[in-house]
């Protein structure tokens, strides 16, 4: 009988390699009202959407009767993008619960998930998503894409979970497709050490190589964004 004031979710960060790039899966909520930490300073306000540029992570609200976390996050990139990914093959990337991270009426708590394969299925936008797509990380780290709610964090921190993971196990190999060369799997260490995925990095900085990486992809000789 207790009105709901907390209120839990799971987000999915689904990462891949592309062109020579990392590339996340990412929706467009079907909302005029887009939330967005403005200032970069913790304090998510909604403002009126950008249909260009404002984009988010799929994720939702968790069943509290019949759900664990995990299957809720697979669940949600199922509906939301028609991506299907094994629930067991998710890795827990954190938990997000600061104050501001959303401006809607509770408090809401959301933990992240990280999967990572050589490809997905194409997005199809569904449910309460306006349209799907993956996007180059580097364009959604930068002026003028944003991402909603505190899910830039969400991914850089997801970076930094498969770099560890991959210097410990042999997870490098997922992102390649069942039989690869040496020279893709280096790929795969070079794109995701890449100076641009650093947490420490400054925009400004952060929005040099994202000018470098449009600039080459842009070009009939294209170059891996590891070459730059």
């Amino acid at each position: 009988k207790w009105p709901a004031r907390f209120h839990l979710t799971a987000d999915l960060v689904a990462l891949t390699i592309a062109d020579g790039a990392l590339q996340v899966a990412v929706v467009q909520r079907d909302s005029e009202l887009a939330c967005i930490d403005q200032k970069r300073n913790g304090d998510v306000q909604e403002i009126e959407r950008d249909l260009k540029h404002h984009w988010a992570l799929p994720g939702g609200h968790v069943d509290y009767q019949n759900e664990d976390i995990d299957e809720a996050a697979a669940r949600e990139l199922r509906e939301e993008t028609k991506i299907e990914v094994d629930e067991t093959l998710l890795v827990q990337v954190g938990a997000y619960g600061n104050l501001g991270r959303d401006p809607r009426p509770g408090r809401t708590v959301s933990v992240a998930y990280l999967a990572f394969q050589p490809m997905f299925s194409e997005p199809i936008a569904g449910t309460d998503a306006k349209s799907a797509r993956f996007m180059p990380v580097l364009e959604l780290l930068t002026e003028p894409n944003r991402l909603e709610f505190d899910h830039e964090a969400m991914l850089i921190d997801a970076i930094q979970k498969v770099r560890d993971l991959v210097l410990t196990t042999s997870v490098a190999t997922s992102f390649c497709p069942s039989e690869f060369t040496l020279s893709e799997l280096r790929e795969v260490y070079e794109v995701l050490w890449h100076r641009a995925y650093d947490k420490e990095i400054s925009s400004k900085e952060r929005q040099k190589f994202v000018a470098e990486m449009r600039e080459y992809t842009s070009d009939e000789n294209f170059q891996f964004l590891s070459s730059l």
